[in-house]
């Protein structure tokens, strides 16, 4: 039995993988009011190997159809079909809920930026999944989620997952918790980078490999976002916060906005648990792309203080996350704390102290000992 969102009711839904001819047939077979079954035969050749057996009630007979519409989306050739882990067996009630789902973000985005991520994200997904070109953000999209949602219910043993982690603090806490996840970022390796079309495929297969419910942790490189480089940035909301793209530095943080916005929005649709953490005079939630995804997911945003987890200052953050549980890392600021300014004022101008600003990007231990507490609470409250 599956929940099927729009009838509202349980139905009984199976659906089968076997191996078949090269010259494959989806067969379906329905139950009808006066136990007569129809038979429905497509042949499809030229594709990798499967049999789609599903047995249903005759009111859903338009449900399995719709199904065998979006079938095409995901017969690619043989070695992308091993690669990707397809697809094959998924729920017709997922497909319809998912990209239902899709497309109201689409219609969002539409109406609050133009439609920019149905026209830019295709081409960043075609660039680290070469059989996506050509396909709308919506049929992209639904592959991913579906392949991620596969795993979910046959592999998915992984906790979390840190992008841009720098020292990686928070993953080695969330080890000594017990928990299994990795970390990533360039400073690890150059194949890392989440900007060339190999990283994000990286990025994007290990979060489709996620539990249900588990931790993607972004922690977007900063820079050309925080007050500090408003000079040079000239990030505003007259340009919406896209600053002077004749500068790389400003180019490249664009790039990195795009795609936390795009692995935040894949990790929401999947049901993981993403958070976006930036230091707090940082405009990147409110760069469009972000923006958009971010309300959304209707995530909610607390402060907190390194300095309250043992850091070497002040250094506020902010939070952002779907999930109300986030707000167990609040703290207030720490007043008594006695520490060399990051920055140095000259008047309406100040410059920052470079050695201590380094210092400040690495999370205590102590922080990634509460992260992993709340992911320890949050989890424990699951039903297995």
């Amino acid at each position: 039995m599956v929940f099927n969102p729009f009838l509202g009711m349980m139905i009984p839904l199976t659906m089968m993988v076997a191996p078949c001819n090269p010259t494959r047939v989806v067969k379906i077979h329905t139950k009808q009011k006066k136990r007569k079954q129809r038979r429905l035969s497509t042949s499809v050749t030229d594709q990798s190997q499967m049999l789609l057996t599903v047995t249903t009630w005759p009111f859903l007979q338009n449900l399995v159809m719709y199904s065998l519409m979006l079938l095409p989306l995901f017969l690619q050739t043989a070695n992308e079909m091993n690669q990707l882990v397809m697809p094959a067996d998924v729920y017709v009630a997922d497909i319809i809920f998912f990209e239902t789902m899709i497309r109201r973000f689409l219609a969002m985005d539409a109406d609050l930026h133009g439609g920019h991520a149905a026209q830019v994200w295709p081409l960043i997904l075609s660039l680290s999944y070469k059989f996506l070109a050509g396909k709308s953000l919506c049929e992209s999209l639904l592959i991913l989620i579906l392949r991620g949602r596969r795993n979910q219910m046959r592999s998915g043993v992984q906790d979390f997952m840190e992008v841009f982690a720098g020292c990686a603090n928070l993953s080695l806490e969330m080890i000594q918790g017990n928990f299994h996840g990795s970390a990533y970022d360039i400073v690890f390796d150059e194949a890392q980078d989440a900007l060339s079309s190999r990283g994000l495929r990286l990025l994007i297969d290990n979060l489709s490999c996620l539990k249900y419910a588990g931790l993607v942790w972004i922690a977007t490189k900063c820079s050309s976002f925080v007050v500090l480089c408003r000079c040079q940035s000239q990030r505003s909301s007259a340009n919406e916060f896209l600053g002077d793209v004749t500068r790389a530095f400003v180019r490249n943080g664009n790039g990195l906005m795009e795609v936390s916005a795009l692995l935040y929005l894949l990790a929401f649709l999947l049901g993981l648990w993403p958070v976006i953490e930036q230091p707090t005079s940082s405009v990147l939630p409110d760069c469009m792309a972000m923006k958009v995804v971010l309300q959304f997911t209707r995530s909610i945003k607390c402060q907190t203080y390194m300095g309250s987890y043992g850091g070497p200052s002040q250094k506020p953050l902010q939070l952002w996350s779907p999930f109300n549980r986030i707000s167990m890392l609040e703290r207030r600021r720490p007043v008594d704390m006695m520490s060399e300014p990051l920055v140095r004022r000259h008047g309406d101008q100040f410059t920052g102290h470079k050695d201590r600003l380094m210092e400040s990007q690495e999370y205590t231990r102590a922080f990634g000992r509460a992260v992993m507490e709340m992911c320890n609470a949050e989890w424990e409250d699951q039903p297995v």
